[in-house]
């Protein structure tokens, strides 16, 4: 009795994750599930980010995922051939977002055969090949997710960049684009030296509403997202934001984050800007630097102190003095 138990249950488990590489509902049609178009699509589009911890020997990251849609278990039994064309430096120049370089084969290789015939991690990692000018990812019949692995050398990469991987897919191997996820951005990064978890202490003034009170302490984390700046995550909050009390509740100021930046040299806090983008939401809010503050990291005791401004509707609204604790790495 108990051997047929566990030979149903493998047939429903097999059955269930045959039907998870069909298309549920992910894609809003009036199309059957056996019928429609298959699509392809990179999961992780537009933009993956990634920072680890300082290390000089060899990591394994995972880059990107390509996937497709099956509109049909019989389209999920065809085999079929993707195309990724590597994006040039120039489209990175063209971001102004900070990614520094295009990442190098001499700062990266491929999972080798023996590799991938191990399983585990590399599974899904079969029929990836590198060309001259991108990738070819050849899916072969009930095959629906690629993983792309780079085994990324700590030794080589330079603190002060943020490499990417910036690929498009150009030829859908019969199948459909899925519009909006084709393009991805793949990058990889050390933690700049701020980056971490840290307890928030201080104080702050709303010159709007002098019965708003801050909620101290709070913990964030220094996120990177460069080699000089950081996010700033509200992790009590669960929240990019700051929240405080109005006196008969919790309340938080819309689309309005700080993100310091630092210049490594003196460890000084040189420019605060919004994490929406300055003058963002109805209220047009931004961030910026109070001078009048201490406005520094100090590595001996890994606190940051500074002041800083939210400019909401063209008026320096609130005033915050906050000393950062750092507790570990996040």
């Amino acid at each position: 009795m108990k051997k047929k138990f566990l030979q149903y249950l493998f047939l429903t488990c097999s059955v269930m994750v045959l039907l998870s590489a069909c298309r549920k509902d992910r894609i809003k049609t009036t199309e059957t599930l056996q019928s429609g178009k298959t699509f392809v699509w990179v999961t992780e589009a537009p933009v993956k980010n990634q920072f680890f911890d300082v290390f000089t020997d060899i990591k394994t990251v995972n880059m990107f995922v390509i996937r497709r849609d099956a509109a049909s278990n019989a389209d999920l039994q065809k085999a079929g051939t993707v195309t990724l064309t590597a994006l040039p430096q120039s489209y990175l120049d063209g971001l102004g977002s900070g990614y520094t370089s295009l990442i190098g084969t001499n700062i990266y290789t491929l999972p080798t055969a023996a590799d991938i015939a191990s399983g585990g991690a590399f599974t899904g990692s079969e029929g990836i090949t590198q060309t001259a000018t991108g990738f070819t990812i050849n899916f072969a019949p009930g095959e629906f997710a690629k993983n792309v692995f780079f085994f990324v050398d700590g030794s080589k990469v330079d603190l002060s960049k943020q490499y990417a991987a910036a690929y498009a897919i150009t030829n859908f191997g019969g199948f459909t684009k899925k519009v909006g996820t084709d393009t991805i951005l793949s990058t990889v990064a050390i933690k700049n030296k701020y980056d971490g978890n840290y307890d928030v202490t201080g104080s702050y003034t709303d010159a709007a509403n002098a019965a708003y009170t801050g909620i101290y302490p709070y913990n964030v984390d220094l996120q990177t997202i460069s080699a000089t700046a950081n996010d700033v995550y509200n992790k009590t909050f669960a929240t990019y934001g700051f929240v405080f009390n109005t006196g008969s509740g919790n309340s938080e100021y819309g689309s309005w984050a700080p993100q310091f930046a630092f210049d490594p040299a003196t460890n000084k806090v040189i420019s605060v800007v919004n994490h929406y983008g300055q003058g963002s939401g109805a209220h047009s809010r931004s961030a910026k630097l109070d001078p009048s503050g201490e406005n520094a990291y100090d590595p001996g005791t890994k606190t940051i102190k500074v002041k800083y401004i939210m400019v909401s509707d063209g008026t320096d609204r609130c005033h915050f003095d906050e000393t950062y604790t750092y507790k570990g790495s996040r």
